[in-house]
């Protein structure tokens, strides 16, 4: 008696574990030996300047995170169990108690502990400035504030991410913030923050190794390293965009009773040394400035121009946008001495 051949679709559904089960073996053996998306470098003129993907992929101190980018990995590097660099934050917050968070960028977060600067940061500065419950020079009739600062500035984070941030800091109840940002904001990429949560990384294929290793393929067939035309470039945060974000947050502290301070980014030189001058985030940094002024006289906030203040002295940076180790303490002081004012003791 001769067989019915089996039909198309039976011949699929008989298939499709087998199938199913491949992929689920691919993907156990991709992870085993650590096979992950290395993105697709975007470069003008030779010089690369998109480094999200590789914060989100590659730096061992991160992770993909669909609303941050990349956020760090808790206990891991400068990073302590809350995704923060400092001592962490008791739960709930002591009656007496007074904190202070410093959101920003790398300059927020300072030196990794092995570096020539060794793990400076003029967040733990500060901190050192600070009143002291012990401290005998203190003449007061009431019980001096226990103050605490939590470092909460990331690595390559622009505003876009630091509100992102903030609205989960207000958690943790702050009393005082500061915010700094606007090198990272400045950098030429060719999607913006805003649409670059919203890509294929956020999907379910974007996640497995199998779907970035599809992604990896597709990226070396198209181009390998895209050597992009000036004219599609755009701001990861547009000025306009910084300074409606620093708003924000000036919103968002004062509407939980936080006090929000602004803070220029430093940096020192000009960009006539660059191979593409007018493509190097330097080019725009004034205009992030500019905005950073602009967003405490429109929020009604204090602004300090860290910026100027340090401009004329490239002996206190590391590079052109990074305090040495005496930069971040000489910063610590001048940033403590403007915000005494707002300080209960």
């Amino acid at each position: 008696m001769q067989r019915k051949p089996l039909s198309m679709r039976k011949k699929i559904l008989f298939s499709l574990p087998a199938f199913l089960g491949c992929i689920v073996v691919c993907e156990a053996m991709l992870r085993v030996f650590d096979v992950y998306y290395h993105p697709l470098n975007i470069e003008i003129h030779g010089i690369e300047t998109d480094w999200r993907l590789a914060h989100s992929f590659e730096f061992d101190c991160f992770v993909y995170d669909p609303n941050l980018i990349w956020r760090p990995k808790k206990n891991f590097n400068v990073f302590n169990a809350q995704g923060f660099r400092g001592e962490e934050l008791s739960e709930p917050k002591q009656p007496n108690e007074y904190r202070i968070f410093t959101i920003g960028d790398s300059n927020t977060l300072g030196w990794r502990v092995d570096d020539k600067n060794r793990g400076s940061n003029w967040p733990a500065n500060l901190f050192e400035l600070l009143p002291k419950p012990t401290d005998p020079t203190i003449v007061t009739t009431k019980p001096v504030k226990r103050y605490s600062v939590t470092n909460a500035g990331i690595w390559g984070y622009s505003s876009y991410q630091g509100l992102q941030q903030l609205k989960e800091i207000v958690a943790y109840k702050p009393d005082l913030v500061t915010i700094s940002f606007g090198s990272n904001d400045a950098m030429l990429v060719t999607i913006p923050d805003t649409q670059f949560t919203s890509t294929l990384f956020e999907s379910i294929i974007g996640r497995t190794r199998i779907g970035q290793l599809m992604i990896q393929l597709y990226d070396n067939i198209e181009a390998g390293a895209q050597d992009v035309d000036d004219g599609v470039l755009v701001h990861r945060v547009s000025p306009d965009e910084y300074r409606a974000n620093l708003c924000e947050m000036a919103r968002i502290c004062k509407e939980n009773g936080i006090e929000c301070v602004l803070l220029t980014r430093p940096f020192i030189g000009d960009c006539e040394d660059h191979i593409n001058p007018e493509l190097w985030w330097k080019w725009f940094a004034p205009q992030y400035v500019d905005a950073t002024i602009e967003a405490g006289r429109e929020a009604d906030v204090m602004v300090i121009d860290v910026n100027s203040h340090f401009k004329d002295r490239p002996d206190l940076f590391a590079d052109e946008s990074h305090f040495t180790e005496q930069g971040n303490r000489l910063a610590a002081k001048f940033i403590y001495e403007q915000i005494k004012p707002l300080l209960p003791d």
